[in-house]
């Protein structure tokens, strides 16, 4: 359980790194999601780290992707879309966002490494605390 809440504090403070970068080149992500330290808000940025990137996606795709991520509820999905249409970039500086885009790569894989350790992690205890029959 120690190594447990380790992996869930670092996964924390990446997340709360994660939250500094993004407001820095792209707030929009902070009002889109509510918790950025998941694997759906991973993998949105590994596929598209900017707001540029993403508004060049089909909506279909879009889509798609939020079904592939488990987010089914169309309402939220087309908000969600509506919102990439129309935001507008919160700075013009194009190495600033491509600078913050390749640390929050970064960011975002080690996210991503801690979710499947604690994932992993939760597994094992599950299994030291399960109930054991002995046959005599």
């Amino acid at each position: 359980m120690e190594e447990r809440r380790k992996l869930v504090d670092e996964k924390t403070a990446q997340g709360n790194g994660l939250t500094d970068y993004l407001k820095i080149y792209f707030p929009q992500m902070v009002d889109w999601f509510e918790d950025l330290d998941t694997e759906l808000v991973c993998a949105r940025l590994t596929n598209w780290p900017s707001l540029e990137e993403v508004q060049e996606v089909p909506s279909t795709e879009l889509r798609a992707f939020f079904h592939q991520h488990h987010c089914h509820a169309r309402d939220r999905i087309e908000c969600r879309i509506q919102a990439i249409r129309q935001a507008k970039p919160a700075i013009p500086d194009r190495p600033v966002i491509e600078a913050k885009c390749t640390v929050v790569k970064v960011v975002v894989q080690l996210i991503h490494t801690l979710l499947q350790g604690i994932a992993e992690l939760d597994k094992k205890i599950a299994e030291a605390c399960a109930p054991r029959f002995f046959h005599f």
